[in-house]
């Protein structure tokens, strides 16, 4: 979760699709998408009242909502 929170923080307001947290949180690792939505759900979880900042953008990936 640190790390998707992590790579969304890097490129706030921005998509960032479900191949590119595949490389940068899990670089050479056996992970898939199934992974991704897992850690963005306990992100999600963790974060409690600004879970909302954690947007999905179908068919792209994930956006960290920006000034809110």
């Amino acid at each position: 979760s640190a790390g998707v929170l992590r790579a969304l923080a890097e490129r706030p307001g921005w998509v960032v699709s479900r191949p590119d947290l595949l490389r940068r949180v899990w670089p050479g690792q056996e992970a898939d998408e199934h992974a991704v939505e897992t850690a963005v759900t306990r992100l999600r979880a963790a974060l409690g009242p600004l879970a909302g900042l954690v947007r999905t953008v179908p068919k792209r990936g994930y956006r960290l909502e920006a000034g809110r």
